[in-house]
């Protein structure tokens, strides 16, 4: 064996600065990765976070828009047409808001018949005219103030045919939202005609 040759000796050390040099880049790729990994991981739950919170969210926001609405509540009965003997009944409808805001444009259909009117009880208004103690206003209340209640009538007719027309409510809450409420309770929204 022959002594070092050190004309090998540079491209030697070339060699062993580019091999820790390639070690230095794959150790820092690997590190990268890794980070990026925890970053997607992080990223990824925070989105479910995210998503949970938009959720929540949404579902708070469906109930205050609803809030209103569903503190308009209505009762009915099928009730004998004052002054006449020959049986005839008609609908009475009181539709209650009991909202700390106004509602607006209440009605109720009876099938697809209309009213044949409707009263607001309670305060008088001196352009009104009154019907059995109560304002007669049409067949819609155009504003029906908090805690205030109105009723509706229907046509006169037989028992038999009259329930075949079951009342439905009607009307706008203090955002402008149409809705109807059936005689189940059920509450939907609705669009304007």
């Amino acid at each position: 064996m022959s002594g070092i040759d050190w004309g090998d000796a540079p491209t030697w050390a070339g060699v062993m600065f580019a091999a820790a040099a390639a070690y230095g880049a794959l150790a820092t790729m690997n590190s990268q990765r890794r980070q990026l990994s925890e970053q997607r991981e992080f990223i990824n739950r925070q989105m479910d976070v995210l998503a949970l919170e938009h959720q929540d969210l949404g579902d708070a926001l469906e109930a205050r828009r609803r809030q209103q609405a569903q503190l308009v509540k209505f009762q009915y009965d099928l009730i004998p047409v004052a002054g006449t003997v020959t049986g005839a009944r008609h609908w009475r409808i009181r539709v209650h808001n009991q909202s700390s805001g106004p509602v607006r444009q209440v009605s109720v259909a009876f099938g697809t018949e209309r009213p044949t009117r409707a009263a607001l009880t309670g305060k008088r208004r001196d352009e009104w005219v009154e019907y059995d103690g109560s304002v007669v206003v049409g067949d819609v209340v155009e504003v029906l103030g908090a805690g205030k209640a109105g009723v509706f009538y229907s046509r006169a007719g037989e028992r038999e045919e009259l329930t075949t027309l079951r009342p439905v409510v009607n009307f706008l809450d203090g955002v402008d939202i149409a809705w109807t409420l059936n005689e189940f309770g059920l509450l939907t929204e609705s669009t304007v005609d």
